[in-house]
Formats: structure tokens, sequence, C-alpha cells
């Protein structure tokens, strides 16, 4: 009977074992276990030990890993290498996802030796699909930035949420210049890191504080929900449980859209508040002289396009009231292209707008448009609309939201 004798190799993260452990015993040696004996870390790859069972005979080579642990061990971090790392947490090659992680690993859970040219043979399809997939994938994002694949995967999302390109270039090489290394191979630590540079790129006011009264104006564009924001905001002045309740009124100043006024009038009779249809500059005067002792009063205004000045310039004319301080609240369909909403902005902009709403959140996909409008325009964010549903559907802004929305999509919450 053969006599069974049983070896014990050292290898590091990378190295080929497979290949070394057949030079060294034999094509018929058996890979029994493996385990981790040393930690990975910025500085030092991990270790492992595999456990080989070899069937002596006098031809056999008779070495043990203490004569081979004075090699040096040369680690290429090849374009292999690289695509390997990305495309483990990116999940393109689903159907072969376990046959993405080290091979050992496969062989410990198994518990079960394998042939060597079979898992040579393994490794080698698993080498050309990668490379295959990492130099089609690489090529279409590497463009003229260049990018450690660790960050491919936020690349990615940041990329395909539509904001404008020279932001994302400008945000990617700040993060990867000024965050550690030692955290490269940290997916949650590169997230954590990205997600906290985007949020200090977007202001945001809380609305719901606040010493003085406070008169809001709403404009924007048609149909960008101005009326039904005006309506969820005016709930939520008078009734939320979640901070102090303000005494608020409801004006508005759209007499040309047919039916808008009836709607917002019954809206202020469901919630119980005063209300007035306002025509004029000199309407506007009186109507906040009766409601000097409330402390909110919403504003809803006529529907214009960025193009009509003359209907811009008139709901200027209202905002000449010495006595009372009118914030201006750019109301914009989170749908919009960045370039309309930035030619609305400036379209708007000579009303002083304070700060912007953004609407319809539920029925949109990509929001980088509105991070880049952001970032490019220095104004706070105070709410989003994120449903149609009266009062409840209107969040506070925040950047946290703003951020997940950017990066993992719409979730509703309240």
């Amino acid at each position: 009977m053969a006599d069974i004798k049983h070896y014990v190799f050292r290898y590091k993260q990378g190295e080929n074992h497979i290949q070394k452990i057949s030079e060294l015993y034999g094509n018929d040696a058996q890979i029994i276990t493996i385990r981790q004996v040393e930690g990975n870390s910025p500085s030092k790859l991990a270790e492992y030990e595999a456990l080989v069972a070899v069937e002596e005979c006098d031809n056999k080579k008779k070495q043990s890993l203490a004569q081979d642990e004075d090699e040096a061990v040369s680690i290429n971090f090849s374009q292999k290498a690289l695509a390997n790392n990305y495309l483990k947490y990116e999940n393109k090659a689903e159907e072969n996802k376990e046959e993405l992680f080290p091979i050992a690993h496969k062989i410990q859970a198994n518990k079960e030796s394998n042939s060597i040219k079979s898992l040579e043979k393994k490794i080698k399809i698993m080498d050309d699909k990668i490379e295959y997939i990492m130099h089609m994938k690489w090529k279409e994002i590497n463009k003229d930035i260049e990018i450690p694949p660790e960050f491919a995967i936020i690349y990615n999302k940041a990329l395909k949420s539509d904001m404008k390109y020279e932001h994302l270039k400008d945000i990617m090489q700040a993060t990867f210049k000024n965050m550690p290394k030692a955290m490269y191979s940290n997916k949650e630590a590169i997230n954590r890191y990205f997600y906290t540079m985007l949020k200090t790129m977007i202001p945001c006011r809380n609305q719901m504080q606040f010493k003085k009264q406070k008169i809001m104006l709403l404009v924007g564009p048609t149909g960008v929900g101005k009326t039904t924001t005006v309506a969820k905001l005016a709930w939520d002045y008078a009734y939320s449980k979640e901070h102090k309740r303000y005494k608020s009124a409801i004006l508005t100043l759209d007499d040309f859209r047919i039916g808008a006024k009836e709607q917002l009038l019954q809206y202020a009779s469901i919630l119980k508040l005063p209300f007035f249809a306002i025509s004029d500059k000199e309407e506007l005067e009186k109507s906040l002289e009766q409601l000097k002792a409330y402390e909110v009063i919403l504003i809803d205004s006529t529907g214009n396009s960025q193009y009509d000045k003359e209907k811009i310039e008139k709901l200027k004319s209202f905002l000449n009231i010495k006595e009372y301080e009118i914030e201006v609240n750019l109301v914009l369909n989170a749908g919009m292209k960045y370039e309309d909403m930035l030619e609305t902005y400036e379209a708007f902009n000579v009303l002083n707008i304070e700060t912007l709403i953004f609407t319809k959140l539920d029925e949109t996909k990509n929001f980088g448009n509105l991070f880049s409008l952001v970032f490019d325009i220095k104004k706070p964010v105070s709410f989003f609309s994120i449903g149609q549903n009266v009062p409840e559907d209107i969040l506070n802004a925040n950047s946290d939201y703003l951020v997940k929305c950017l990066l993992d999509g719409f979730k509703k919450e309240n």
C-alpha cells in the first residue's frame, strides 16, 4: 500500500499556489484544506497554508514548506488582478459570481480535493472571461481621468445619474486625492467618503425654524406642481406633529389658469385656513395687512415660461411692498434637464430667488441634474415633493436624502 505523506505549503494572496504545489510535489498531489494564517492589510498581503497529501514513491519529491518559504514572491498587480477586484463588487458576471473568488476558498468549502488539471483549466477559463470583461468595461469608463479600479463602482453610479461630467471629474479627483490609500481596499469606506463629499456640496435650509413672520411666494414654470406644493406646505406648517404648529394662511396670484383658484380654495377649506385671491399689488398689500397676526403666509403664483419676461416682471411688481419681506422660492420639476433648470433659474432670478423646491422626485430616475444645478448656482434647497398625495408627500430638504437618490435611486421616505 502506498505511503501517504502530508505537507504544509504556505503562499501569499495572488500567488499561483496550484502551479507551485504541482511543481514541488508532483501532478498527483492533492490539496486537502486551505486556511488563512495572516490577514490582509494595506502594507501586507494575506497569507494562506495549504495541507497537501502526496502518495510517496521513490521518484516523488519530498520537500516541505520550510524549504520554500525563503523564496521571494513577486506580486504583479496586472490588469487581470484589477479586473478581478472590480468585477467581484460590480457583479457584472453574476452567473459566474462564485468563480470570481479565490479558488482556495472553493476547495475549502467543498471539503474535497479536485484534480489539479481540472482546476487549472477552470482558472484559465475565468482568467479569459475576466480579461475580456475588464477590457471592455475599463476602456468604457476610463476616459480622460485616471481612476483607480477600486473607485469604478461609485464612479459608474455617479456617471449614470446625469451629473455634469466636469463636476464628477472634479469630485472623483478630489476624493481619491484626499482619501487615505489605506482605505482603497474597503468598498464601504470609499462609498462613505464619496457620500460625504457630495453632501458637503448640497446646501439645504431648514424652513421650519424662523423668528419673525414668514411669507413664501412660490414661482416657476407651468405644471411643476406649485399649487399642490402650497397645499402640502400649508398642512405641514399648520398641523404637523413633528415641529411647532404655525398659524397659517394661503393666498393665490393665479387668476388666469382655469380652476387654479378653485382648487386652492378647496384645499384651504379642507385645512380650515384663510384664503385670499389676489389680482394686483394693492390687493396683496391689503391682504397681508389683515394677516399680520399669522406666522406663515403661503402665496401661489401663475405658472410662467422662463421666456415670458412680461409675466415675470409683473410678478416682480408684487414684491415691492416695503413693510413686508417676501421670500421667493423657485419650484422646479426634478425631471427637467440641467440646461432647462439653469435657464429657468436665470430667468426667474430677477425676483431674487432665496431657495429651490424640487417636485416630482417620484417620477425621476436620475438626480445628477439637481446636484449640478445646486452646485453651480449655490442656492439652498428647502423642500422635496416626493409624490402626488396631499398633504403627506413633502419632505424638508436634506443633503443625505438627495445623495442617496443620486447614487442609489429614488426611495419614498416620510
